[in-house]
This record gives C-alpha cells, structure tokens and sequence, in this order.
C-alpha cells in the first residue's frame, strides 16, 4: 500500500485494533482493456449497419436493382413477370419448404429478410443433398436434407425435412424433365469448371425435346 494512501486511512493516533482489520491490497487491472474492446464490438456493429443499410438505400432510391430483379429483367417485361408471379402464387402453389414456394413456373423465396426469384424454365441441374450432422466428430446429431436446383441463372439451395425435398426435387423433375438429375464427382466437376459449357449442353437436349 502506498505510503500516503495507508497515511490518509490511517492519520496518527489510529487504534492499531483498527488498522489491523483492513488488509494491504495492490488492485490489478487495466480498465483500458474492456474499453478497447467495447470500442472495437461497437465500431464493427455500426461499420455492419452503415453497409446494410446503404446498401438498401440505394435499392430503395433506384439507384441499384436487386439481384433477383435483375435477373427477371432478363426474362422479359419486367412487370408482365411481377403480375404473373403473383398471380401464381395465389393460385398455382405446387410445394413450399425451406423458406420456398415453387409454382407452376417459378421458384419464389420470400423470407423476411431475403427474396429469391427463378424460373424454372432456366433449370438444368438437381440434386438430393444429405448432410449427416456430428458433434464432438463423432456423436450422431441428426440428418439435414436439401434439394440442390441450379439455373442458367443462379442456384438455389432448398433445406427441410426428407419428405418435403423429394416432393420438390419430383416437381422439379416433372417441370424440367431435361435438367440433370442426380449427384457425381463427374458432373460437380464439369459444373464448377465449364458452367457455360454445361448449361450449352442442357439446352441442346432441351431443344432436342430430351
């Protein structure tokens, strides 16, 4: 204890009875340590915010589309495909799992915080995808089930239970029965390194009437 402070707390003439009951403690610590940290939590909170919500911003102001909107672009009058979306989803709903709903035409994803749109025209690739879950690397924890769709123009990755992906990927088959079917190293490979070579190739049987 510094000598001053044990002078303050202890002014002469102090009951030595007293002074005994207070023990000697040099306290440890580094306030500056958690303020860094907080700062630094509280710097990358509001970095993340600030990104979002230009981000939306911009899509609200016009000034960029959303990626879905882009892509529905591509398809056509923009607002001849908004009209018919909608209209399907009122009243050709054919599954809905994973946050998704596939129409007669369409694969719509419409979360709360995330909107999705293909055709499913555009279909060329699908696959069951099963995920077997482990704690520790070794404890069972369970199964989890996609159906993996993959379009001319994006990908969509649809999760739920056993039941409701086979009844998408079998709507899938029924509506693009010239999109690929099924998963091997083989095809993953062709995929990943010739994409536009691989979509060329589902097209011709497409046409082909395959």
């Amino acid at each position: 204890m510094p000598f001053d402070l044990k002078s303050d707390l202890f002014p002469p003439g102090t009951d030595p009875a007293d002074e005994a009951v207070f023990y000697p403690l040099l306290l440890d610590t580094n306030y500056r340590e958690s303020g860094w940290a907080g700062a630094f939590w509280a710097l990358l909170a509001e970095a993340l915010f600030g990104f979002f919500a230009f981000r939306s911003w911009r899509r609200l102001s016009g000034r960029v589309d959303h990626p879905a909107v882009i892509r529905a672009k591509a398809w056509g009058d923009l607002a001849v495909t908004s009209a018919e979306v909608e209209r399907e989803l009122e009243t050709a709903v054919r599954v809905k799992g994973g946050g998704w709903t596939l129409t007669q035409n369409y694969a719509v994803k419409n979360a709360r915080l995330s909107f999705d749109l293909f055709r499913l025209d555009n279909l060329v690739w699908v696959y069951k995808k099963t995920i077997k879950r482990r704690v520790y690397f070794f404890i069972p924890a369970g199964t989890t089930y996609a159906a993996e769709l993959n379009f001319s123009d994006g990908q969509a990755d649809v999760t739920g239970k056993q039941k409701k992906v086979d009844e998408l990927l079998a709507l899938a088959s029924e509506r693009a029965p010239w999109a690929v079917k099924g998963y091997t190293d083989d095809l993953a490979k062709f995929w990943k390194s010739t994409r536009a070579g691989f979509v060329a190739e589902v097209m011709k049987r497409k046409s082909e009437g395959r």
